[in-house]
């Protein structure tokens, strides 16, 4: 049952599978996401 928890805590909660496909979407653009900007435009299309 915990793991259940934490599986829903980190993943569907913490959204971070979207956080890694807007990541990986904007890599493929060719945006680096460890710049400055690149990091912004990952943060901002994780606000819905």
């Amino acid at each position: 049952m915990k793991e259940i928890m934490v599986f829903i805590q980190e993943k569907v909660l913490g959204m971070k599978f979207l956080n890694q496909l807007i990541g990986s979407l904007l890599s493929y653009l060719g945006v680096d996401i460890n710049s400055k900007l690149g990091g912004a435009l990952q943060f901002f299309y994780m606000i819905p």
